[in-house]
């Protein structure tokens, strides 16, 4: 009998390949624990597929509009967004209510330009950098089992502005280019203001796009020439609803005015990790833009925080409820404590121990914050408000028009009921001169507006 020979038994990851009856899901699991064995900052590989949309939102300093965009995440299945236009103030990175936003602005108090990604909770933990290079360019960098995944979220100048400033804006793009390497998989997407048109050009250019080239299209495709990228979207046959990203204010039924000005772009030698590329007019967040979505055959890999700080929420002892159950939870463990101390004569470092797990354990249990930032004062019926006005986008204009008043006159009555309640809360710690509490809260309204 033939020797058999092992080291055709297994593959790059190191485990034995099965023979039957084990399926693609089965495989990904043992891999993901040899990966998890060989470096312990790694957690379990996410899903085998992402989508990444891009989407010029219009300004995400309007009250309630990250909630919105949260929302579409979550009902389109998005698990990467890239933001262009933000509004927002400074850079920086805050939790959300389904997940975290990483953004770059500039400190125009006119609040103009910007950009963000917002990601899934599930994929934040594979984020590995963040790094705001302007107020038009950003990029966030994600582990995936293939590497490093470096998504270059921009917003470029419109047609409007000058060359100088458009040329600003690719020196700032290249300077973001040169921090990332030739073997990792880089996308850069976002509001281009560019019209590509149809018609093939070489191999970065495909057959599929949409109009007529512009000038602002040849300085897109002259940069995709010099960095090796391809525009995806412009790859794939799809009906014409499907490739316009911006709808002119002038569109009417009789006078037709869409454009592509959204694009994705990704390096050639990975181009065929894009699956599907596509827009979604039926998306809305009170946008003259749709998103363009992309499904990315990659899986990221989790990483482990080794510095996570659980804190504790204070606010929820005024709750007369909590008070008595953290007390009974306490006494209950001080008692446990004292007797197991007293009988098995411990020592007073683990008389410490003890003593400490019987007040730390409870409080976590019943004190412990949320993860996430959120808009308090946002209410189901604004959220059902959003939901409405969207199935009304293109088949009812005026009912759209009549519930974007309603619910922004929705969102205003909310927020003076919160904030007029924040601000007593306030005039009491200060009449009871209560410093310390006074400036946490000041503090806590402070950071629920980011950017401004």
């Amino acid at each position: 009998m033939a020797q058999r020979n092992d080291s055709q038994q297994f593959t790059n990851h190191g485990f034995r390949m099965p023979r039957f009856g084990r399926g693609r899901d089965d495989i990904n699991n043992r891999a993901s624990q040899v990966v998890n064995q060989r470096n312990p900052c790694l957690l379990k590989i996410y899903k085998s597929t992402l989508k990444i949309a891009t989407w010029n939102v219009r300004s995400m300093y309007e009250p309630g509009k990250l909630r919105n965009i949260e929302q579409e995440m979550v009902r389109l299945k998005i698990d990467v967004v890239g933001i262009s236009d933000t509004r927002w103030i400074g850079s920086g990175e805050l939790s959300t209510e389904n997940g975290r936003v990483y953004y770059s602005g500039n400190d125009d108090t006119q609040h103009r330009y910007g950009v963000a990604v917002i990601l899934d909770r599930n994929v934040v933990k594979s984020v590995t950098g963040f790094i705001p290079m302007s107020e038009r360019v950003m990029l966030l960098q994600l582990m995936t089992t293939h590497g490093k995944l470096n998504l270059i979220q921009i917003y470029a100048p419109t047609t409007d502005k000058n060359e100088e400033e458009l040329e600003n804006f690719y020196n700032d793009l290249q300077k973001t280019l040169r921090l990332t390497a030739s073997r990792d998989i880089t996308v850069v997407m976002g509001d281009f203001n560019a019209k590509i048109g149809e018609g093939r050009c070489d191999s970065t250019v495909g057959q599929y796009g949409l109009g007529v080239r512009n000038e602002r299209g040849d300085r897109l495709v002259e940069f995709c020439q010099e960095n090796n990228f391809v525009v995806t979207t412009t790859f794939f046959k799809l009906p014409k609803r499907r490739l316009y990203t911006w709808k002119s204010p002038a569109d009417k039924d009789n006078n037709i005015v869409r454009n592509q000005i959204d694009y994705i772009l990704i390096k050639h030698r990975y181009r065929n990790e894009i699956k599907t590329v596509k827009a979604y007019p039926g998306a809305d967040v009170s946008s003259d833009h749709n998103p363009l979505i992309a499904r990315f055959q990659l899986q990221l890999k989790k990483m482990q925080n080794k510095h996570k700080v659980d804190k504790l929420d204070i606010e929820k002892l005024k709750s007369e409820e909590i008070r008595e159950k953290l007390k009974q939870q306490i006494n209950a463990n001080l008692e446990k404590a004292t007797t197991k101390s007293q009988k098995n004569k411990e020592s007073a470092e683990q008389q410490w121990q003890f003593l400490k797990t019987a007040l730390i354990e409870p409080s976590k249990k019943e004190l412990i914050t949320s993860k996430h930032k959120k808009e308090d004062w946002m209410t189901d019926r604004i959220l059902e408000l959003m939901d409405e006005r969207r199935r009304c986008k293109s088949n009812n204009n005026i009912r759209y028009k009549q519930l974007q008043i309603q619910i922004r006159r929705k969102i205003r009555e909310a927020k003076e009921t919160y904030f007029s309640d924040k601000c007593k809360e306030i005039e009491d710690l200060q009449n009871k001169y209560d410093n310390f509490n006074l400036n946490k809260k000041v503090k806590e309204l402070e950071s629920e507006m980011p950017g401004c």
